[in-house]
C-alpha cells in the first residue's frame, strides 16, 4: 500500500461500501469469526455484526439507526465484547442513505461518546480527512502485537514495489514463533533503498 487514496475513499464512502473502505483503502483486515452483539431497547432487538478489525480494534455494523438510547445501549454491549471499537449504524441493509459513525473518545479514565452522521449526497471530504487518521500503511504494520502467539503462519499477497521488503521486515519481529510464510512478491521486480530489507548486504557487495 503506497499511500492513502483520497478519491477511492470518497467513492466507497459515497457508495456506503464500508467494508471495502476499511479493507482496500484503510488497510484493515476482515473480522475474525466473532459472534454478533445484541441489545434490547423498548422491546426491540438491535444487532451489531463484526465487519473489520485491526490490532484489537473491531468495527461493527448495525443495519438500523435507533434513537440515542438505542445507540448507547448497543454501544455498551459492543464495548463489553471489544473494548476498542467503532460502531456504524446504517438506515437500511441493502440501500442505505445515511450512516451514523459512533466511537468513544478517551479523556484520562473517562470515555465520551462521539458521533458523525454521513448522508447520501454529501461529498464527505472533511470526514474523509478524519478517516485518513485510521489508515494503515504496510510500513507501519507492527506484527509484535502477535509476538506472544505460539504458532504464527504468515500469508501476504499483492506485494507491489517495496511492500515485499516491508513485509519481510514485519515478519522479522515474530521469527521465533513463525511456523510458515507464503508471499506473492512484486511481479514488476521493483525495490528501492528506502524499503529494501538488507541494504547492508548490498553496500558490502558494492
Amino acid at each position: 500500500m503506497s499511500g492513502f487514496n483520497f478519491e477511492e475513499a470518497r467513492q466507497y464512502l459515497q457508495a456506503f461500501d464500508l467494508k471495502n473502505l476499511f479493507v482496500e483503502v484503510l488497510g484493515w483486515s476482515h473480522a475474525r469469526q466473532r459472534g454478533n452483539v445484541q441489545a434490547s431497547v423498548d422491546g426491540k432487538a438491535l444487532v451489531a455484526q463484526p465487519l473489520v478489525e485491526m490490532s484489537g480494534v473491531v468495527v461493527y455494523r448495525c443495519d438500523t439507526v435507533p434513537g440515542a438510547n438505542g445507540r448507547q445501549a448497543l454501544h455498551s454491549k459492543v464495548s463489553q465484547a471489544s473494548v476498542e471499537n467503532l460502531l456504524l449504524f446504517l438506515d437500511d441493509a441493502n440501500a442505505p442513505t445515511q450512516c451514523m459513525w459512533r466511537w468513544q473518545k478517551r479523556d484520562g479514565k473517562k470515555l465520551f461518546p462521539r458521533e458523525h452522521l454521513y448522508m447520501r449526497g454529501q461529498p464527505g471530504d472533511l470526514f474523509i480527512s478524519k478517516i485518513a487518521g485510521i489508515f494503515l500503511d504496510i510500513k507501519d504494520f507492527d506484527l509484535s502485537y502477535f509476538s506472544e502467539k505460539k504458532n504464527i503462519i504468515g500469508v501476504a499477497k499483492h506485494l507491489c514495489g517495496g511492500a515485499t521488503d516491508l513485509s519481510l521486515a514485519s515478519f522479522k519481529l515474530v521469527t521465533e514463533n513463525l511456523k510458515g510464510l507464503a508471499m506473492a512478491t512484486c511481479c514488476h521486480h521493483q525495490c528501492d533503498a528506502l524499503t529494501y530489507v538488507n541494504m547492508k548486504y548490498v553496500n558490502e557487495e558494492l
